[in-house]
């Protein structure tokens, strides 16, 4: 049997939306540092900012660094919305599955 050889993945664009998709949480949080200090420091170079604040891999960055402080800005609240939400689905299902315990060891068996 033979196999086709492997294609190469084409490089999706990078938006908020894949960015946010392929992420982990703690590197969400260091892109919302980031921009928060490209924000606070206007004058500074956009890569020395990097060194404070954790390293990405360069197509985020080179993403980051493309964006208007305007864009800068509804990318944070973008992630941090994010967060927000996975917490508290996260909080949900704890709840939810405490309730349940709590029901199943109320049944008499």
């Amino acid at each position: 049997m033979r196999f086709a050889p492997e294609q190469p993945q084409p490089i999706r664009k990078m938006n908020n939306q894949e960015l946010i998709r392929t992420l982990n949480k703690n590197e969400l949080l260091s892109v919302v540092e980031l921009l928060s200090a490209a924000l606070k420091f206007p004058d500074e170079d956009f890569e020395e900012l990097e060194g404070y604040t954790g390293y990405l891999c360069d197509e985020v960055f080179e993403y980051l660094k493309g964006l208007t402080d305007y864009q800068r800005l509804k990318l944070m609240q973008l992630i941090i919305n994010t967060l927000i939400y996975e917490a508290e689905q996260s909080a949900v299902r704890h709840l939810q599955t405490k309730l349940l315990l709590k029901t199943e060891a109320e049944i008499p068996h």
